[in-house]
């Protein structure tokens, strides 16, 4: 955490009943949780899909504490643990990592890239061991712009280039 101003807005869930949690924070903290704005459909929708990990992202308009126009004001993570088979807890650490520091949508098709986002693919022996030098020029290529407005128009062929650069000196 970053200053006395900072407070936590990464919550990671373990559990062995991801839809009795996301519906229990539905009925009972839906604003909180889900944002203001969210739409009951949409998060019905999530609740309802099952994934090994699901995030939901509340994106906001950052304030004083934050140099960004648009900050992640919340990000839920929620891991079904009986999913989970032989997956470490460093692959499980390193893949929440990503889905937690980025906006990662579900399902996204990542091709050959060699990432952790991989590890739910196929069997977990033959997924990624942890973050590969893709996913940390991924992460450091989208931390390294200067501000939200920025990155919201910088290109995939820019941040693309950066990560080449950052892997290939």
């Amino acid at each position: 955490m970053d200053g006395v101003k900072c407070s936590p807005n990464l919550f990671i869930f373990v559990t062995t009943q991801p839809q009795e949690l996301l519906q229990g924070m539905e009925q009972q903290q839906f604003a909180e949780m889900y944002g203001r704005h969210a739409l009951p459909t949409i998060i019905d929708q999530f609740i309802a899909t099952p994934r090994t990990v699901r995030a939901w992202y509340n994106i906001g308009v950052g304030g004083p504490p934050t140099p960004f126009k648009y900050a992640f004001t919340r990000v839920l993570v929620v891991v079904d643990q009986r999913r989970l088979a032989s997956v470490s807890r460093g692959q499980l650490a390193d893949y929440i990592a990503m889905v937690g520091l980025a906006e990662i949508r579900a399902g996204a098709q990542v091709g050959d890239a060699p990432t952790v986002l991989k590890l739910f693919d196929a069997a977990p022996q033959a997924g990624p061991p942890g973050l590969s030098d893709w996913d940390r020029a991924f992460l450091k290529c989208l931390y390294s712009t200067a501000s939200w407005p920025e990155m919201w128009r910088l290109r995939v062929d820019q941040l693309a280039s950066s990560m080449v650069r950052e892997i290939v000196p």
